[in-house]
């Protein structure tokens, strides 16, 4: 035993390990890192230590003042309230109904929301801080259990209809997104162990092989239960490093099945529980050091270090699991996710590419002209010619080549050999290409389908709370333009930088924060201070006029919708007759912008609207964005301020 013990890895091989991974691919698996902190899928607490910047401050300020009890009692009761978990708040309604279980929960998200008042660095107000505040307190119980008592009141068939399909919005969220992208993160990490470069269309890697529904499954049963373990003494612990291996066994064999991956991590886990959690905790002094950074170090720093360790300790299980034949060892099957393909296997798949990489490849004139400059730059077309296809295909073509090429080179992972047994890897995926062009109809299409979705997003959290319909935003129709004009503005104006997704989601965070900082300033100095919105109380707010939460959903939005949902969209609708498509979105724009002028003297002001008085006094925490919506409407759409 003692030697066994030795042969495996120690706590300074993995972080060394780790350290080289995290050289390798620093801004990428930042990245990766910030994206599971903001989903609310891990790190849920990678912001909190900017807002002990307020909490210091105000107990300094209790000392000075007299009230240095008052604050110790504060303090206290803070320390009580930290000490409560989800797990409590579930067992709570359980055991003495919803009520109690609210009660429990909103004074956690109370004294979350009081030690964050008054500072740039909290998060008191909007969705980002209800997200983060609601998982960390329970609330997610708490909406499910009140949406299904809004469900059991409900007068209505209707009604019923509508509070149940906000709730399975919700589920959807909390399933398929913040629970799935535990693999996907999963995935980056060990593929960056091996390999040069890490294309982003890893991102789409269990949509490529099929396997979205079944990984999310997996994920989202492992974690109910752990949390019903949560319940006994030490169950929840025991569960939480039994099963901590979950992740990694889907990131690498998708096709795995849940009963499956679930045995396994436990078979992996016996007589390493204890190991792992002293891995962990030998992490402890970078926690202590990023105290004095306010939380930017663990952001910048320790998050994706840790998460490069624990993708080593997995590689390093998995290797022992294999040699000791452990029952499923050999469904961890993906060979070539821990070392480089050889030329043979490589050659046999990627032959046609390998030959017209060793052909020459003809030269293209540049293409001139007021139409292929705005093509080549923004990315718009009047329509979609014959010779603008063409010319589409033939980049798409060349990125091909490029992937090819690094795939060959064995700088990146072969998808073309992947193994899942019992399933087609889809070959659409695959060849996305994201520096598309977009026809003026298809732009009209993403900005009304775009806007769709936010309203419908917004009035689903809305229908779960209070069990009530509400219209967001200022015009009629069923759209939030706030959504679709960022997505355009991001669409077209960024193009040129497509091919750099770091670079693409911060210039997509300036120039958004740009557009609405300045827009709200001119707004105010022309309207005698009067504010058409206010992020006062936001998280990471600059002068109630951006917040970090709209700047970082527009980053993560944009790359979402740059990346993925706009090709996939134009994909769509080239398979459309072109003359039925066009008039179909000519009307319902014809309609959204007669709501629009409609709206300009007659707006939707009704309960629940907005959270900002005339006078710019916070009311309710609901419907933030509809001042936003109005004040971007009046300047992309004539008429749109009142």
């Amino acid at each position: 035993m003692k030697d066994g013990k030795k042969k495996f890895m120690t706590s300074k091989e993995m972080k060394k390990a780790a350290l080289g991974t995290l050289k390798l691919h620093y801004a990428l698996l930042v990245m990766v890192c910030i994206l599971a902190a903001l989903l609310h899928t891990s790190f849920i607490d990678a912001f909190n230590g900017l807002k002990s910047l307020a909490t210091g401050q105000n107990e300094i300020i209790a000392q000075l003042t007299g009230d240095s009890d008052e604050a110790g009692e504060d303090v206290a009761s803070t320390g009580m309230l930290a000490s409560q978990t989800p797990s409590d708040v579930l067992l709570e309604l359980l055991t003495d109904g919803v009520e109690k279980g609210d009660e429990m929960s909103q004074q956690i998200q109370a004294q979350v929301i009081e030690n964050a008042k008054d500072s740039a660095f909290g998060r008191t107000r909007g969705y980002l801080s209800a997200a983060i505040n609601s998982f960390s307190s329970g609330a997610l119980w708490v909406k499910v259990v009140s949406a299904m008592r809004q469900i059991s009141r409900s007068d209505t068939v209707s009604t019923l209809i509508a509070i149940l399909g906000a709730l399975l919005v919700y589920l959807f969220y909390w399933a398929f997104i913040q629970r799935f992208y535990e693999a996907v993160m999963c995935r980056f990490f060990l593929e960056a162990r091996i390999y040069k470069r890490v294309p982003y269309t890893r991102f789409l890697y269990f949509h490529q092989v099929r396997r979205w529904f079944r990984t999310t499954k997996t994920l989202v049963l492992t974690t109910i239960l752990v949390t019903l373990w949560s319940f006994t003494i030490i169950g929840g612990v025991i569960k939480y490093f039994q099963y901590y291996m979950v992740p990694y066994i889907v990131a690498e064999n998708p096709d795995i099945r849940t009963r499956e991956a679930l045995r396994l991590s436990r078979d992996m886990m016996k007589g390493h529980k204890w190991d792992l959690f002293v891995k962990q905790l030998s992490f402890i002094g970078w926690n202590l050091l990023d105290m004095f950074t306010f939380g930017l170090l663990r952001i910048l720093f320790i998050n994706p270090y840790f998460t490069a360790a624990m993708a080593e300790y997995y590689v390093k299980l998995r290797d022992e699991a294999k040699a000791k034949y452990v029952l499923n060892a050999e469904l961890l099957n993906d060979t070539w996710l821990y070392k480089k393909a050889d030329d043979g296997s490589l050659i046999g798949v990627y032959a046609v590419e390998r030959a017209e990489l060793e052909s020459p490849q003809p030269e293209e004139p540049p293409r001139m002209g007021f139409f292929n400059f705005m093509a080549d730059w923004f990315g718009i077309v009047l329509k979609q010619t014959r010779e603008e296809e063409a010319y589409e295909r033939s980049q798409a073509t060349k990125a091909r080549l490029k992937e090819a090429q690094s795939v060959l080179a064995k700088e990146s992972y072969p998808m073309r050999l992947v193994v899942a047994p019992g399933r087609v890897k889809d070959p659409r995926a695959e060849g996305i290409y994201y520096m598309r062009n977009y026809s003026l109809t298809t732009i009209c299409f993403l900005f009304l389908e775009l806007s769709f979705v936010g309203w419908l997003w917004e009035v689903s959290l809305h229908l779960i709370e209070t069990g009530k319909f509400v219209n967001r935003g200022v015009l009629h129709g069923p759209w939030l333009p706030i959504y679709g004009t960022g997505a355009v503005i991001v669409l077209l104006l960024l193009k040129k930088l497509r091919n750099n997704l770091p670079v693409h989601f911060a210039a997509s965070i300036i120039l958004c924060g740009f557009v609405e900082y300045f827009t709200g300033w001119y707004l105010e100095l022309t309207h005698d201070g009067q504010k058409w919105w206010d992020y006062s109380g936001y998280f990471l707010n600059i002068q109630g006029r951006v917040c970090a939460e709209g700047l970082l959903a527009f980053g993560i939005l944009g790359s979402v919708i740059i990346y993925l949902l706009a090709p996939a969209l134009d994909t769509m609708t080239r398979q459309l007759p072109v003359k039925a498509f066009t008039i179909a979105v000519a009307v319902v724009m014809c309609v959204f912008l007669v709501d629009n002028t409609y709206s300009s003297k007659h707006p939707n002001m009704g309960e629940g609207i907005t959270d900002i008085e005339p006078g710019g006094a916070e009311t309710t925490n609901e419907g933030e964005e509809s001042r936003t919506d109005q004040a971007i409407a009046g300047v992309i759409w004539p008429g749109g301020l009142t």
